[in-house]
């Protein structure tokens, strides 16, 4: 048995040509249909009975589990397709933009890259903090932001991990209050609304993303609780529907171990996903379901960077 979870971010139709790296609906629904031709869709209910049980209610061995990260408004147009053709999908909701009103630091960032070029930015870091000065390793730029040149990788990674996270936070504002005058607008044209949010949670499609979108292997274990306790009882309150599974921010090695994990099944979550690439098998979901291996679409069949290894074994 094969189940291959796929992750999607941004459906757009008008690509930046830096910074934010969307599919189109029109490349959205040829990867869906590609993926149909091998691999039966299952939905969250499907994957918590498998969890508990060992086992699907299906014949079929070749599994695959749709979801979006970060509770984009955008993602409306693939939720009403995969609707249309009764596929199910769960869509990871992050809580900062509900309780506190606020963008979260990642898609600013996302939003910078797609405005100034790498250039600027080198130009900008170094001026304040010495950036060209800092030596990166093989090592961290190979196994880090594997769709970006090593310019833009170094960027990301001292923004990310270098910066303390008060200059972080105070280089990322400044950049992007210089080219979004509306935030408040930029905010709600960017997430899900509350009513869109209730609507999804009412079909078992949604989950938690965590409140602050932070990499939780990182902080303290008693603020990885609270991250997504919040979260949790957040999207509780607004729709009703108790959560039932997590999607671990940034969810690669580093955000995310064992620690986490532990924590998400302590506050009472059934199963998690990661970025850690690969097929789950009966064994995964058995002993590990808080840790479960998930794939980016680039990576996935029809893919920008399709991987043969994700096509399911014959």
């Amino acid at each position: 048995m094969q189940v291959l979870a796929v992750n999607f971010h941004y459906i757009r139709d008008i690509k930046p040509q830096a910074g934010i790296y969307p599919r189109t609906l029109t490349e959205f629904k040829s990867q869906i249909d590609e993926l149909g031709r091998y691999y039966e869709f299952i939905s969250q209910e499907d994957l918590l009975k498998a969890v508990h049980n060992n086992e699907f209610n299906s014949s079929n061995s070749k599994y695959c589990l749709i979801t979006f990260d970060d509770n984009l408004k955008e993602q409306l147009s693939a939720y009403q397709y995969l609707k249309e053709q009764n596929i199910p999908s769960i869509f990871y909701a992050t809580t900062l933009p509900y309780l506190e009103s606020q963008i979260h630091d990642v898609h600013k960032l996302h939003e910078i890259y797609a405005k100034y070029s790498d250039e600027e930015l080198f130009c900008w870091l170094d001026e304040r903090f010495n950036f060209g000065d800092y030596v990166f390793t093989e090592e961290q730029l190979n196994a880090s932001y594997k769709y970006d040149h090593d310019a833009k990788k170094k960027i990301k990674l001292f923004l990310n991990f270098v910066l303390s996270i008060d200059d972080k936070k105070k280089a990322i504002n400044q950049l992007f209050n210089e080219i979004i005058l509306d935030v408040d607008r930029f905010r709600s044209d960017l997430y899900l609304s509350k009513d869109e949010l209730r609507r999804i949670a009412q079909e078992g499609m949604l989950g938690t993303h965590t409140h602050n979108h932070l990499p939780l292997a990182t902080i303290p274990i008693n603020e990885v609780e609270r991250e997504i306790l919040v979260s949790t009882q957040c999207l509780e309150e607004i729709t009703g529907v108790k959560m039932q599974s997590i999607s671990y921010p940034y969810g690669r090695h580093g955000a995310v171990n064992n620690a986490v994990a532990s924590i998400a099944k302590k506050v009472g979550l059934k199963f998690g996903l990661t970025m850690y690439r690969g097929f789950n098998n009966i064994s995964d979901l058995k002993s590990n379901p808080m840790l479960l291996k998930r794939v980016d679409t680039n990576d996935a069949p029809y893919g920008k960077h399709q991987s043969t290894e994700y096509y399911p074994e014959i």
